[in-house]
Formats: structure tokens, sequence, C-alpha cells
């Protein structure tokens, strides 16, 4: 005998032939035969499983207590709502998105006023990296007499590699990869068709870019390639893909702190295989950028085979205390 309570539930079982549910009961063959007949003509009648038509009459239900439950007060459009109706409009859309895609061209390389490109790039490498932070630390670093006040594998660590080396990095030996990256940002896929503008291609690339490579060997080697490459696979993600992580994280420091530290690991893993990269194939001299390279390695490997913390070590215990 059955519970009055779960008569329901088992009907509501029997009706999705759950199989579990099934195999509890001892059924004749004569009323399996009609309890299936029951099933069948419900659904020739409603054209769906019995699964599904079980789960829609749940969300049915739902929506029948949430209509008494819930009243919703019209506030008018959203801020988002409004835009859409402008950006999607069946004949203003168009012309709005060449604006758009202009203004970022405008902006990222053209050689107008508001163009921050080539100057932004410029400026980073040329006055930031060159001469502002080196001549800020080479307060602290340097005495009365010009010489340093630490040891010179430290200094030349400081300026010429950690300095020099964020700069290197930016430029990648170039400003227009430096310029690629920045575009890349909106879609990774607009860096071939920025090369394609930047290295002067008028006509349209292919889908592989064959017709800039020629070009675009001169400021690349086998090494910094790979480099620049790994860089944008591993550094922020799309515009797009930002405002996900906003959204799904709902923070704004959390948001800054995953994009921040996608991109310095992209940096690092773009400085190991440039810098041991090029020590292997000669395009780079040991030095304090190697160095750098071969610390950032060691930490990586450390992280990667250490063993378990204190906090795994406690959560391990837990489980086992449970399975006990």
């Amino acid at each position: 005998m059955l519970p009055a309570p779960s008569l329901r539930w088992y009907a509501i079982k029997l009706f999705e032939r759950d199989e579990k549910v099934m195999a509890g009961f001892t059924l004749s063959a004569d009323l399996a035969a009609r309890l299936e007949g029951i099933i069948s003509g419900c659904e020739e009648a409603l054209d769906d499983d019995s699964e599904s038509i079980i789960t829609n009459e749940r969300y049915t239900y739902l929506s029948r207590v949430m209509d008494h439950c819930v009243k919703k007060v019209r506030t008018g459009l959203s801020t988002s709502d409004k835009i859409d109706r402008i950006v999607t409009h069946r004949v203003f859309a168009l012309p709005i998105f060449a604006a758009v895609m202009f203004c970022v061209y405008a902006i990222a390389m053209g050689s107008w006023p508001v163009s921050i490109g080539t100057k932004a790039t410029d400026w980073t490498n040329d006055v930031l990296f060159a001469e502002i932070v080196p001549n800020f630390l080479n307060r602290f670093l340097l005495g009365a007499d010009g010489a340093p006040v630490i040891a010179g594998w430290l200094y030349g660590l400081i300026q010429d590699g950690i300095v020099a080396g964020v700069g290197a990095v930016l430029g990648f030996g170039s400003w227009k990869p430096a310029v690629a990256v920045f575009t890349g940002l909106i879609a990774k896929e607009n860096v071939v068709g920025t090369f394609g503008v930047l290295y002067q291609f008028a006509g349209e690339l292919s889908e592989n870019g064959d017709e800039i490579w020629g070009s675009i060997a001169g400021d690349f080697t086998g090494v910094t390639a790979y480099s620049f490459m790994i860089f944008n696979l591993l550094c922020a993600p799309c515009f797009a893909a930002m405002g996900a992580i906003k959204r799904e994280m709902n923070s704004p420091k959390w948001t800054l702190g995953a994009i921040g530290y996608m991109c310095g690991f992209a940096y690092v893993i773009s400085l190991m295989v440039y810098q041991l990269g090029g020590l292997l194939t000669g395009e780079v001299g040991f030095g304090t950028g190697t160095v750098a390279a071969i610390l950032c390695l060691a930490a990586l490997l450390y992280l990667l085979f250490r063993k378990g913390c204190q906090g795994d070590t406690l959560r391990l215990r837990a489980v086992d205390a449970l399975r006990a």
C-alpha cells in the first residue's frame, strides 16, 4: 500500500515512465497495457512525450502562481532599450555602424588630431618608459655622484630589465603590432584587419591574410611572432567578453582584477617565450631580461608542482571524516 500523500507523486512518475519508480511496482500485463494506452493517448492528443507534458504543466502552474503573487509595474523603456531602438533601427542601423567603425579607426590608427594609436604607443615607449619612469627611479637608485647606490646587477635588472622590458613588450619592436593589440580588444580577428591597414594593403584581405605576411615578416622574427601571438591569445578578451565578466561578477573590483590578471599572465608568458626562445636561437643575449624570464618560469613551475597548501589539507581531512 502506498501512503496517501504520495499517490499524486507516484502517479506523475508512472506517467513519465520513470524506470526506477516503475521497477518498484509489479503490474499485471493487462494493467500495464491499460496504463501504456492512457499515456500514449495523452501523448498523441498533446503531440508531445509524457515527460515534456509534465514539465510544461509545471511551468504553466508556476506562471499562474506568479501572476497572482507578483505585480509588475511598467516604468517605460530602460536606457538599454532606448539605445537599442536607435542602433538597431531598420534604416539608421547600418549608417550608425559605419560611423562607429570609422570613429574606432580614427581613434586607433588614423592621422587626425583625435588619433591616439601611434601617439599613445610612441609616448609610452619613448617617453614614459624611456624617460619619465627611469628618471623617477634614478632619484632613489643613484647617488649624488651618479653612481648606483645598490648593486650593479640589481640596478640593471630594475632599469634595463623590468622598466625597459615593459616598454619593449608593449611595442613588440614596432608601433604597428602594439596598435593591433589595442584594436584586438574589440575583437581578436581585428588584428589581421589592422595589419592590413597599417601595412598599406589597399584591397580586401583573404581569410588567412597572405597578402601582407611578406611585409609583416620585416618586423617579426619567429620568436617575436610567437611572443606576439601568445600575448594576444592570453591577454584580456574582447569588449563583449569583458562586459560578460562584469555582468557575472557584478563587481568592478573583481572585473578589473580578472582583466589585470589575464594581461599580467600574458605578459609573463610572452616574456618567457621571447627571452628563452631568443636565447636558444641566438636572437637574445643573456641579460637581465633572461634572468627575469627564468625567475618567472621557476615561479610558475613551483605553483604547478607544489604540495597542497594547509587549506587543501584541511578540506581533504574533512572529506575523509565525512566518509568515515
